[in-house]
């Protein structure tokens, strides 16, 4: 009996004892977000502590601050080290709600919020030592005297070069940061070319040179490609290859002079040591465009997100291991390029978020969203009853609530969506950036972000022709425009004012061509007398390919000579589609007369009436002449030859009219 008693005592403790370890598990339970961190920028809300490595030169101001929150009693405080070294306080402030929702999306049962910030400048001055990393720890101490890690931050030794982002326009001034630069070691911080196959950096003679260079020492930033000192805090003087003179307050253009970067693709670099050329760090790749508006000329448009600033490429926990973007959430906007949206219907911006993510929550008054800004500046955040700088929103779209979409992916992915931006309407042209109205809590990582072209009508489809009556055996010239090969498009021309098309036992055309784009036929012509005309003439007969754009087609046997049309009404139209007989422009009318020679006044006869009118029309009277019919010769001119033609034979002279035989 006493040991059934000491055996209830004992599962007793057991289970009293892991209680005890789920309470202190979920007590110790946090989210901390960096609004900015010792130069790194923003770093999103985790719920682990996370390292991260960041530069510092002697003496440089060093910040940092954001929220936290979680499940930590009363009292709970947060400090600091430095390599293990004294506590120091960390100031802190009561968090606004906003904050405590982000929390509470993270840790469910969080009872401490707190905004925080922290001013490094001292301690890491006076803790510096030449050579030595310094670890910067950050704790959350509980009133017990016991500490939960909340994050690190360590210095990085290494030489480094970086940009805020990848791609300029020709003309912006490019700022490169550089750190632990060391001026004994001959460092120069340099913009060359991507090099071609067996280019080298290397003394001169050399075809391979740096484009613009600065000396440097410790960390700092240089900005380049700013000659005229528009940049405000760029002190450097900008001088051509022939001025320098080894300092480092002054910036070279490698040229006799100052110029700009072409369109192109560079690099930064530190290059030092004795040689002056050994390679210091890793090189940084950027782009320079040249500066025109992106059109939807060319169709649709997909943004490069690894080009644009401040991204990065940390989002494997995320479900996304190569993706290289940025999360977007609390008051953020994000420069996407230069557009001209008249052409483009909409933009699609492709985004993931944790999968507890909801477009409206209870406490919002307007829905997340993405929109295209008219400037780099935000829409606003979560808690606002009304957008901010509404005057700037281009367009936008709401999201909608996460759902698993993707099962196959992992965490974020699964819930990866669309949100389609209607620009259908919009002729904004300049620069866009893209700015997220985000849900209590959340934020969201932007995957992908494509223009969508509007859809081109196709081009009208016509026909003209430069006259509409003819002569029998005159060449007949047809333009078209608009022809769609691929839609069995063909130009022909059949007899009468009007027709059916493609009956059985109906009409059918004189001749016809098929043709495709924009071009001109010259019918009527089987000889090809019409200078140009490269079109062989040739029976429909042969017609067996039905996609000959290199033939005419004469409507008859292919024993029979080829025909030129007779005296009577024509018309021609474009036809094709499916059934090769949809009418795809509109018809022309048009007539073929029989020429009568000497007829100078139209009548349809000859006679004495012709001769005066043409005697009076070489005596340039205020007459007006058939000068076809007048040319009774046929040497394709008109003077006195064919009127003393025309008189002999009026005369009844033996003379014909039409051409004359020596």
């Amino acid at each position: 009996m006493k040991r059934s008693v000491s055996l209830l005592v004992v599962l007793a403790m057991i289970v009293t004892t892991f209680a005890g370890f789920a309470t202190v598990a979920a007590q110790d339970d946090f989210a901390i977000n960096f609004d900015s961190a010792f130069g790194l920028g923003s770093i999103s809300a985790t719920p682990t502590a996370q390292e991260h490595t960041f530069f510092y030169t002697k003496g440089e101001s060093k910040t940092a601050g954001g929220w936290f929150g979680g499940a930590f009693p009363e009292g709970t405080t947060l400090i600091y080290t430095i390599n293990d070294g004294a506590e120091q306080a960390i100031g802190t402030s009561n968090a606004e709600e906003a904050v405590q929702n982000a929390v509470k999306g993270i840790v469910k049962d969080a009872t401490l919020f707190y905004r925080f910030s922290m001013d490094l400048t001292q301690t890491l001055n006076d803790s510096y030592q030449e050579g030595v990393a310094q670890n910067v720890e950050i704790y959350a101490k509980k009133p017990d005297g016991s500490k939960v890690l909340l994050a690190t931050f360590k210095t990085d030794l290494a030489k480094k070069v970086s940009l805020d982002k990848a791609l300029f326009y020709e003309g912006d001034p490019i700022t490169v940061t550089y750190n632990n630069a060391d001026a004994e070691n001959n460092d120069w911080l340099c913009i060359y070319k991507e090099p071609e196959e067996g280019q080298e950096y290397g003394p001169q003679p050399n075809d391979y040179v740096s484009e613009q260079y600065a000396y440097v020492d410790g960390s700092g930033t240089v900005v380049f490609n700013d000659p005229q000192n528009a940049v405000e805090g760029n002190d450097r003087t900008a001088v051509p290859i022939g001025e320098d003179d080894y300092s480092q307050n002054i910036i070279v253009y490698n040229k006799d002079s100052i110029s700009t970067l072409a369109p192109g693709k560079y690099h930064a670099v530190i290059l030092g040591g004795e040689s002056w050329y050994d390679v210091e760090c890793e090189k940084v790749e950027f782009e320079v465009i040249a500066k025109d508006l992106i059109t939807a000329e060319n169709g649709d448009y997909t943004v490069n997100l690894s080009l644009l600033e401040g991204v990065s490429q940390n989002w494997a926990s995320h479900g996304y291991p190569d993706l290289i973007s940025q999360n977007l959430g609390y008051n953020n906007s994000w420069p996407i390029g230069l557009f001209d949206l008249s052409g483009f219907e909409s933009v699609e911006v492709t985004y993931a978020t944790d999968m507890g993510f909801e477009a409206k929550k209870e406490d919002m008054t307007l829905t997340s969203c993405f929109a295209l800004m008219s400037e780099n500046v935000t829409i606003g955040c979560a808690n606002q009853t009304e957008y901010s700088n509404a005057d700037k929103i281009i367009a936008l779209a709401n999201c909608t609530d996460a759902s698993v979409l993707n099962p196959d992916a992992a965490s974020w992915a699964r819930g990866e969506r669309t949100a389609v931006i209607d620009v259908s309407e919009s002729t904004y042209q300049g620069p866009i950036a893209l700015s997220h109205f985000n849900s209590t809590g959340n934020t969201a990582l932007v995957v992908g972000i494509k223009f969508i072209a509007k859809e081109q009508p196709a081009d009208e489809k016509t026909i003209s022709m430069e006259k509409t009556t003819y002569e029998v055996g005159e060449p007949i010239q047809i333009s078209y425009t608009g022809a769609v090969r691929d839609n069995s498009d063909w130009l022909c021309i059949y007899a009468g004012a009007d027709s059916t098309y493609g009956e059985e036992g109906g009409p059918i055309s004189v001749q016809y061509a098929y043709i495709g784009g924009d071009g001109t036929i010259v019918f009527n012509d089987p000889q090809n007398q019409v200078e140009g005309n490269d079109r062989t003439a040739t029976s429909s007969e042969l017609d067996k390919a039905y996609n000959e754009t290199d033939k005419i087609f004469f409507q008859v046997g292919k024993d029979t000579p080829l025909p030129v049309l007779p005296a009577g009404t024509y018309h021609a139209v474009i036809l094709g589609g499916e059934s090769w007989y949809n009418v795809e422009s509109d018809k022309i009318v048009f007539t073929v007369e029989e020429k009568i020679i000497g007829d100078a006044n139209g009548d349809d006869v000859v006679n004495g009436a012709d001769a005066t009118l043409l005697l009076q029309y070489l005596a340039e009277w205020d007459v007006v002449v058939d000068e076809s019919n007048a040319d009774v010769n046929c040497d394709g001119e008109l003077n006195g030859k064919d009127a003393t033609l025309l008189l002999q034979y009026l005369a009844d002279w033996d003379v014909e009219l039409g051409p004359q035989t020596a």
